[in-house]
């Protein structure tokens, strides 16, 4: 049987956690192989005692990262510095080919599972969160919008899930006049994205759909939301409570977080929480099924590179 470890996360201003205990009484066969870092769940309202009374330890940091399997939700540089020689690393990764995070895994001969690859019968585990991004994102850029809703003429770029929740969200907003636009299709939305109030990315995409040079000819006063992945080539990630910031100039606004949904965290660790406790039970008991297989991305410190980013 295998031990994890819970470290708390340590990317600003992350919030969400992998499990909370109601899921480690129901779910998870030994709780007493799951180690959290103490004060894991504080922010989520769970105390120290709630998970020593599932059965599980609360430790140090160094304990939490020092176990054969680490999972941290939202992966970050600062978590990559502390991985230990063969463990097996299990969150949201997003690695890039060649990129120091990468390098230090492989240099560990670590294994690493990506949430983001993570597919159940044709939809990912953790849809869930990517419908959180969609809603919560609407309802935090829109304020920046210069006029009512209402008004706006909206681009959306993207149909998959987060997608589909910020339609649903413009919607209720009162927003009806919307375009939507996809990958194959972008090179229309540059012709006429002059034309937008609102031009709302949604698309996590391998190439770029929205190059810098093309937000040039966007209206002046028009708002442009990157909630999506890859597919705007303005990558300046903005603190929670700081989204957005001009450019062109002046001209334009910008909104780009790069983990929305943990304004809500509380909401999106339940999902999480419940989303990936059966994989965590798989991964105590040294299994691995079709899903977590084809979300490795590194081998026993062998990148499987057809399975990273090439950003």
């Amino acid at each position: 049987m295998q031990k994890v470890g819970f470290p708390k996360p340590k990317m600003r201003e992350e919030k969400r956690i992998a499990l909370i205990p109601a899921d480690i009484n129901r779910k998870i066969c030994d709780p007493s192989l799951l180690h959290f870092q103490r004060g894991y769940g504080i922010d989520c309202g769970f105390s120290d005692d709630d998970y020593r009374r599932t059965g599980a330890h609360v430790v140090s940091e160094s304990d939490a990262y020092g176990l054969d399997i680490l999972c941290c939700p939202k992966f970050w540089y600062d978590d990559a510095e502390l991985v230990k020689k063969g463990q097996t690393v299990f969150g949201w990764l997003h690695l890039e080919k060649g990129d120091s995070d990468t390098r230090r895994l492989e240099d560990m001969d670590a294994t690493a599972i990506a949430w983001e690859l993570m597919y159940k019968d044709g939809r990912s585990v953790f849809y869930r969160n990517s419908m959180l991004t969609g809603e919560i994102g609407i309802i935090h850029a829109i304020p920046y919008a210069g006029k009512h809703p209402s008004e706006c003429h909206t681009a959306v770029i993207g149909r998959g899930e987060v997608g589909k929740a910020a339609m649903r969200q413009l919607r209720k907003f009162g927003v009806k006049d919307i375009d939507i636009y996809h990958s194959k299709n972008s090179h229309l939305l540059r012709k006429v994205i002059g034309s937008y109030d609102m031009v709302i990315n949604c698309a996590c995409a391998s190439e770029v759909v929205i190059e810098k040079k093309h937000t040039a000819d966007m209206k002046r006063g028009a708002l442009l939301v990157d909630i999506g992945s890859g597919a705007v080539d303005i990558t300046e990630n903005r603190p929670l409570y700081r989204p957005v910031h001009e450019f062109n100039r002046g001209r334009n606004t910008y909104y780009r977080i790069n983990h929305i949904p943990t304004l809500w965290h509380q909401t999106a660790s339940r999902y999480i929480s419940e989303d990936a406790a059966p994989y965590i039970n798989m991964l105590l008991k040294g299994q691995m099924d079709k899903t977590l297989a084809d979300a490795v991305v590194i081998d026993k410190g062998r990148v499987l590179e057809d399975r990273l980013s090439n950003k």
